[in-house]
């Protein structure tokens, strides 16, 4: 009997090619930990890469060789192709065409998320194909549109995602303004259905941009839009954001760091290290899903949220959609915890505790995101943050070490920023990082009296201002290391004899440096650069031969403002010049008490030089009232502070007197 053949069994191919596809991409994802090393297994990477090419084909396949009745599932398709495209490729192009057939599907087929979600990632690669305007504009018009379509959820999404490319570019004041209008509009919106984590997330991110607008109501507005999103700090919502309440803690004390409010500053930072010990034990922040943040939405539409949608919604455990944000790891919340703590703490008097808080910065920068299954551009990016993290804390242990006058230990700190951080950066630091470092290095030349190699620094693109042919009252915000940067030059040109420079260098940072009153009544303004300013003008009225009465008002103003912060550093610089030009060569109870508290008060902030000088004149004046043994004592102090100087430094100071 001849034998009855096998029925042929049937393949689905694009079935098979989904699953495969998943199974490829899961597995090059499980290897991403790995490779967001320093150091990277050339062989890992092409194990990567090779598993995420052949996932990749996989949905390429199904795109261009079935037909896929389920309008949906392609759709679904599509959206993850693009997704991946845009997120491990430079192909961008491809992306935009992908997309583009995509939307146009989702709109013959009535899929209204899925189409929403193609123009989210649209506007996405448009940004990073660097079309900014046309991303923003894009953003805009979705959110607009969506509002008009009651799809509230897509109403933040858009919304959010212009915020987030606001951020990202460099802060104007027109930008700022465009930010805090889709922030309230936001907030409106949120108010007028009850979305509470909506509204607490829109304040926190108002505030970040008030700050970083440095007007002279900047602070004022930040602060009110903290007391805001405070509003809603016993609700169940902020309980469930403890990423979102350090964001707050972190703003509210750089709201006081700006102010100089030592006292306030005090509070908030005890607040802030109290809120993080709470936090670390939180099981709502944990490390895992890419670390996201999730902005609870209060309802539970009866749809597969992450898979039409792209992961922009996902559900929460409560059965809610929650709008998902990339965020810091708690690990790195913590470091820019102890960054800000060590920079509050930049005072020649606290300059120990700083480092304390600094070190412990770089330390904790180590990155392990081994148990996070992610792609490896989101690996990659999580370490640039670390990187760029330990970064700036390194450069803030070389400025605290400069605090107090440790210059080889602020230049090594330089060398290490410049061998250990910036090689592990992908691409050029920040322009405000940039600017830093060459200021420190610039200030670590001047201080070792290397004065020449110092100018070309601070006169350098990166510290470089324009000088409106002496003009005052342009404000427009500038970094405030440029304005230092400038008065430290001052002294440096009058040296080299470029008197005229050196005056309108000073006329420019006069606005920049004044304390004024806003329009809320309070104090905007940096008052040790206010006492600065003064301290260099009282120089400059005294090099023209001004009036004694003059330059005695000057050194006044700059005492008042320097005593309100109580800053010894400044202070011991205007002891140690009202002493030189007031009470040198002069006998009497008032000359001993202005060389004694030279003294002290240079005593104070543990500053060789001016210990050296203050040591000095003091000795002088001793020496003038017949004390000659006392005399003799101290200025062999001076001598010895005076031995412990930069060699250049000590040449310059050969006869240790004010000049």
């Amino acid at each position: 009997m001849p034998t009855t053949p096998t029925p042929g069994i049937s393949i689905d191919y694009q079935s098979a090619l989904l699953a495969l596809s998943d199974d490829y991409i899961n597995a090059a994802y499980s290897l991403s930990g790995s490779l967001s090393g320093a150091e990277v297994s050339e062989e890992l990477l092409d194990s990567y890469q090779s598993l995420l090419a052949t996932g990749m084909g996989c949905l390429d396949s199904v795109l261009k060789n079935y037909r896929i009745a389920d309008a949906r599932k392609e759709a679904r398709i599509r959206l993850r192709y693009a997704s991946l495209l845009y997120e491990e490729t430079e192909n961008l192009t491809e992306a935009e065409e992908c997309l583009s057939k995509g939307i146009t599907l989702c709109e013959r087929a009535h899929l209204i998320d899925l189409k929403y979600a193609m123009h989210h990632l649209t506007a996405r690669v448009w940004f990073k194909s660097r079309k900014f305007k046309t991303a923003m504009k894009t953003a805009e018009r979705l959110a607009a549109e969506s509002e008009k379509l009651h799809l509230l959820h897509w109403v933040y999404a858009f919304y959010f995602l212009r915020v987030s490319f606001g951020l990202e570019i460099s802060d104007n004041h027109y930008e700022t303004v465009s930010l805090v209008r889709y922030l309230t509009a936001v907030s409106a919106v949120a108010t007028r259905y009850s979305h509470v984590s909506v509204q607490i997330l829109a304040f926190t991110l108002e505030a970040l941009v008030h700050l970083r607008a440095r007007t002279p109501d900047s602070v004022d507005l930040a602060n009110r839009a903290i007391a805001s999103a405070r509003m809603h700090q016993l609700t169940p919502e902020m309980a469930a954001m403890p990423q979102v309440r350090i964001l707050l803690d972190c703003t509210d004390v750089a709201c006081s760091l700006v102010r100089f409010d030592r006292k306030l500053l005090e509070t908030k930072l005890e607040a802030m290290h109290s809120q993080m010990d709470q936090n670390s034990a939180d099981a709502s922040w944990a490390n895992s899903h890419g670390c996201a943040l999730r902005i609870d939405l209060g309802h539970s539409k009866a749809w597969e949220a992450e898979s039409d949608s792209g992961g922009i919604f996902q559900r929460a455990s409560n059965g809610n959609i929650s709008l998902a944000f990339s965020w810091l790891t708690k690990s790195q919340a913590y470091i820019v915890g102890y960054l800000v703590t060590g920079i509050a703490s930049l005072d020649g008097s606290r300059a120990n505790e700083a480092l304390k808080y600094l070190d412990q910065a770089l330390i904790s920068s180590k990155l392990d995101l081994k148990d996070m299954p992610l792609s490896q551009s989101f690996a990659s990016a999580r370490r640039q943050i670390q990187i760029s993290l330990r970064a700036t804390a390194r450069l803030y242990v070389a400025f605290a070490f400069c605090g107090t006058s440790k210059w080889d230990q602020a230049k090594k700190a330089m060398v290490a920023y410049q061998d250990l951080d910036l090689p592990l950066l992908e691409g050029a630091p920040s322009a405000a990082t940039v600017t830093l470092a060459t200021y420190l290095n610039a200030l670590i030349k001047h201080a070792l009296g290397e004065l020449d190699p110092a100018l070309e620094l601070y006169r350098s693109s990166p510290l470089q201002v324009k000088l409106p042919g002496g003009a005052k009252g342009d404000t427009t915000p500038v970094d405030l290391i440029k304005v230092l940067a400038a008065l430290n030059s001052v002294e440096i040109l009058h040296l080299r004899g470029k008197h005229k420079e050196a005056e309108l260098l000073l006329d420019w940072t006069e606005p920049y440096c004044r304390v004024i009153i806003n329009s809320a009544g309070s104090e905007h303004g940096n008052k040790a650069m206010d006492s600065l300013l003064h301290i260099l003008k009282a120089a400059e009225s005294r090099r023209r031969g001004g009036l004694i009465i003059d330059t005695k008002s000057l050194l006044q103003k700059s005492v008042s403002a320097a005593q309100s912060i109580n800053n010894n550093q400044l202070l011991m610089v205007i002891m140690g010049m009202m002493t030189e030009l007031y009470f040198k060569n002069i006998v009497g109870q008032q000359a001993m008490s202005s060389g004694k508290s030279s003294r002290s008060t240079a005593m104070k902030s543990n500053n060789k030089l001016w210990l050296a000088i203050a040591d000095k004149m003091c000795a002088d004046t001793l020496e003038l009232h017949g004390n000659k043994a006392q005399s003799e004592q101290i200025r062999q102090e001076a001598q010895h502070h005076m031995a412990s100087l930069p060699e250049k430094v000590r040449d310059a100071f050969q006869d240790v007197k004010i000049k």
